[in-house]
């Protein structure tokens, strides 16, 4: 019957997870239409663009990658003789044509397809593994909360500090959250002329500490910056969270004068939550090993030394899954 048991815990939450990449994988895999727009002239009938979506839910995101089907597009746009794609699973990509094209006009009706990115598969790992401990450890308690209570209780030299630790986390991350949140001054530099009234650009900052970087992705107020700025008819980001945009003006502007006294906000990287979990979770194993070879120097070098090369081999592979994926 234990064993009966185990089996389940082992098998319910693997299948489930199974069966949801498997629904994910197939759904993805249906051609979808699309288009293709911001198109821009790079040189001669050799053009960059992005594919965009109908479809609200099946596009490119942090579940899937895109995969335009070239040869299709190419044999329904006679005038495109190429296309090449920046990388494995981009939406961004270079077409070259056998004459000019209108770059104002999107190219219509492409198909694509979605694949999920391979760092999900990592991702349901981790979930995975998290599910079966839960279930292995709690699938004969009644009442969880009112254990935990009674462990707090009983054990307060070793729950306490646990406590403490992921207090410590939880407000950093809230401090984080909040500061990043204030609107804060800033300005548009390095821009550069597109074509006809389009320029492309970058935030810049006069706050040293609170703009892009490894932590936060940055939001440029676009609503007021438009308003500030009657000159500027539109203005589009590269990407969510990117320091890079393009805007439209309704005139010739002077490209060696920064854009002064735009708004924008900060707000945490996906990644700083994933890096602060598995730093969360080495940071408890490490007290407890203190905790438990406190007594034997060598063990506790050794069991140290073993926590950093871990945390060095996670880091390692989530970075090498997400530069591919």
């Amino acid at each position: 019957m234990k064993n009966k048991k185990t089996f389940f815990i082992c098998i319910f939450p693997l299948a489930f997870i199974a069966v949801l990449l498997i629904i994910f994988s197939v759904l993805g895999s249906i051609y979808r239409t699309g288009y293709l727009n911001e198109i821009k002239l790079i040189e001669n009938n050799t053009y960059s663009f992005r594919i965009s979506y109908y479809n609200k839910v099946f596009r490119n995101s942090d579940i899937y990658n895109v995969y335009l089907d070239t040869k299709t597009t190419i044999n329904d746009n006679s005038f495109i003789k190429n296309i090449k794609m920046d990388k494995k699973g981009s939406p961004f990509g270079t077409l070259t044509t056998d004459k000019a094209i209108d770059v104002n006009k999107k190219i219509d009706n492409i198909k694509y397809t979605l694949k999920i990115k391979n760092i999900i598969y990592f991702y349901a790992f981790i979930i995975y593994i998290l599910i079966f401990t839960f279930l292995y450890f709690f699938k004969n308690i009644k009442n969880i909360l009112e254990i935990f209570i009674n462990f707090i209780i009983v054990n307060k030299k070793t729950a306490i500090p646990v406590l403490v630790i992921s207090s410590i986390f939880i407000i950093l991350l809230l401090a984080l959250i909040i500061l990043g949140s204030i609107p804060r001054t800033g300005y548009l530099n390095e821009i550069k002329l597109i074509e006809n009234n389009v320029y492309s650009f970058r935030i810049s900052y006069y706050n040293k500490v609170f703009r892009n970087s490894d932590i936060y992705n940055v939001y440029l107020d676009t609503k007021k910056t438009i308003n500030d700025n009657s000159f500027i008819k539109n203005i589009k980001m590269d990407k969510k969270g990117s320091p890079f945009g393009t805007l439209t003006t309704d005139k010739a502007i002077d490209i060696n004068k920064k854009i002064d006294n735009i708004k924008y906000t900060l707000k945490i990287k996906n990644t700083i939550y994933f890096y602060a979990f598995i730093i969360y979770l080495f940071s408890i194993f490490l007290f407890y090993g203190i905790w438990i070879v406190k007594e034997n120097k060598l063990v506790l070098v050794s069991a140290s030394l073993l926590i950093i090369i871990q945390i060095f081999i996670y880091f390692s592979l989530y970075n090498y899954f997400r530069l591919i994926s």
